[in-house]
């Protein structure tokens, strides 16, 4: 885990360019401010720019290193690198991925298609079943209806 004992530990040249990649809420240096064109703002000079707080090693703040936000961003760091997400591997999939999307030869099974997929499957297995036993249960009789009644696309006679 990262700590701020850890942080003490990096020689002075890795804290000031990790300091770069910091939130500016890490700095005790940090004053919340209301953006300008925000409908709460009245009469505010939109012309002002806030300058930004100083951020160097000297002005961390050691509690952020406690933060729940920082925490739980590192988690999911930590959740990534044992799942492997930084491998040339998952780097191919998701480039190929990312192909089939913008090509158009991916897409996600539209609901009606995996609830059709599954009905299928549901009553080949429930007509299984029935040869088997030779009786139909409450389920498959359901079933059956559901597959015979028309669909809401216009079948429906008014």
């Amino acid at each position: 885990m990262f700590t701020f004992d850890t942080w003490l530990t990096l020689p002075p040249e890795s804290r000031a360019e990790l300091v770069k990649l910091l939130p500016p809420t890490a700095f005790s240096t940090f004053i919340p401010r209301i953006d300008p064109g925000h409908p709460s703002v009245v009469g505010g000079d939109p012309m002002d720019i806030d300058s930004l707080s100083e951020q160097v090693t000297e002005t961390l703040d050691p509690m952020f290193f406690s933060d729940s936000h920082f925490l739980a961003a590192l988690r999911t760091f930590q959740d990534h690198l044992h799942n492997g997400w930084f491998t040339e591997d998952h780097r191919t999939k998701i480039s190929k991925y990312r192909v089939g999307i913008e090509d158009g030869t991916l897409h996600a099974t539209w609901k009606d298609e995996a609830w059709n997929r599954n009905l299928v499957e549901e009553d080949a297995a429930a007509t299984a079943a029935v040869s088997k036993s030779g009786s139909t249960s409450q389920r498959s009789v359901f079933h059956h209806l559901l597959m015979t009644l028309p669909r809401c696309s216009g079948e429906l006679s008014s």
